[in-house]
């Protein structure tokens, strides 16, 4: 915590590996970036980051606590005009103590001067939670927005902990969020529930009814959390399942995004939670995941049966967009010589008849035979590319397959 470090630690990002992840940005035509940690104002080189990025266009967002050592205008007062997002984690002040909250508060009161873009997080983990402390602090800050989520056990392969269901957990909190919810919009505050929020958890109609005011995050995306190692992963929970060992390995941040979408996807069928997840229209058009993968505790056993056995041609395939939106996309991410001398003056029938026999009954296999006989072809290399590209935009989804971890929503 000392104000003077000046040493390193192996957890600890240097100079260089930063200065490559913003040129991989760059590169990527990525614009945005989040500086997280632990706290990211404890870092050594913490003004140095701010200035590197916006040397380089690159709008910053800093995840923290408020509680900084230094104060808000000489840590985020000399931006050379650029502003800044923060994300602010505020914890209830009996987890502080007097002094620290006390201390929060002050930083908060001097970060509302700076013209910055404030937000706020609150994270729920409990029954009767309270959030009341909230909208006195968020008064400052007109236009902020309340994130919220449920802290809920996550996979963790070194952990026996099952005592907490996590899908119970929610059910049981969602009363008081529905509260909390009304009360932010009675304080002039919108909010966005993150981190696989499913809409199964409201009322029906509450969302829709709601739109403008609250809104939830239910499609399970990379967030690319970047190492001081070099290794970047699809989220700090998912470390180690779908992970890089160094992302100069790629070109762009785009190819990554393809590599960890196509894992993550063709686990996802077997990750949905409920019985009733099986014919739900979020699940078909893409807009609910099932929730975080994070909090199934079967995954590790997900991502083995990939391996072992699983087909993923057993899936079944849904749009998430009309077939219009779609068809002039070219799948650009995969072709080999082989595959461009076989395909490539086909494609675009074959292309147009693959999105054509998508339509949430039948299974890769079943539209793959009908695509071979069709065009006297083997056309399972073709559909992997195609179906890679596909999930990496986000234009397709496998629906849920039940299995024998789903259970009632209700029960």
């Amino acid at each position: 915590m000392s104000d003077t470090a000046t040493q390193f630690d192996s957890n600890t990002m240097d100079d260089q590996t930063y200065q490559n992840i913003i040129a991989f940005l760059k590169e990527s035509n990525v614009n945005y970036l989040s500086l997280l940690g632990g706290e990211p104002t404890l870092h050594p080189k913490f003004q140095n980051f701010l200035d590197l990025a916006h040397e380089n266009n690159i709008k910053v967002s800093v995840k923290t606590n408020a509680l900084f050592i230094k104060s808000a205008k000489e840590l985020f007062g000399k931006t050379k005009g650029k502003k800044l997002h923060f994300l602010i984690n505020l914890n209830h002040p009996n987890s502080m103590g007097e002094n620290k909250w006390k201390k929060t508060c002050e930083n908060l009161k001097e970060l509302s001067k700076l013209d910055h873009h404030v937000d706020f997080q609150i994270n729920i983990d409990k029954r009767d939670f309270d959030y009341s402390y909230l909208w006195d602090v968020m008064k400052d800050f007109k236009n902020s927005i309340l994130y919220w989520t449920f802290t809920v056990p996550i996979h963790n392969p070194k952990s026996r902990n099952t005592f907490v269901d996590p899908f119970k957990s929610k059910k049981e909190m969602m009363p008081k969020v529905l509260k909390m919810l009304a009360d932010a919009t009675d304080a002039g505050h919108q909010t966005f529930g993150t981190h696989g929020i499913t809409p199964c958890l409201f009322p029906n109609d509450y969302l829709e009814t709601n739109k403008d005011q609250h809104q939830i995050g239910s499609n399970c995306v990379p967030v690319f959390d970047f190492y001081p190692d070099h290794s970047i992963h699809y989220c700090f929970p998912l470390e180690g399942h779908n992970s890089v060992s160094d992302f100069r390995k790629f070109d762009n941040l785009q190819q990554i995004q393809s590599e960890f979408l196509w894992k993550a996807s063709n686990a996802r069928p077997l990750l949905f939670p409920w019985k009733e997840c099986i014919g739900c229209d979020f699940a078909a058009s893409g807009e609910c995941h099932g929730g975080c993968m994070s909090n199934k505790p079967w995954l590790k056993e997900t991502f083995n049966k990939l391996n072992d056995e699983i087909n993923p041609y057993e899936f079944t395939p849904s749009l998430t967009k009309e077939f219009e939106e779609i068809v002039n996309k070219f799948p650009n991410l995969g072709w080999s010589k082989k595959l461009k001398k076989e395909f490539f003056q086909i494609h675009p029938r074959l292309w147009k008849e693959y999105l054509k026999s998508i339509d949430g009954k039948k299974t890769l296999n079943e539209i793959k035979e009908e695509l071979d006989q069709k065009f006297n072809k083997n056309t399972s290399e073709w559909i992997n590319i195609i179906n890679y590209n596909l999930l990496g935009r986000l234009d397709l989804v496998f629906l849920p397959i039940e299995h024998d971890k789903m259970v009632h929503h209700e029960s």
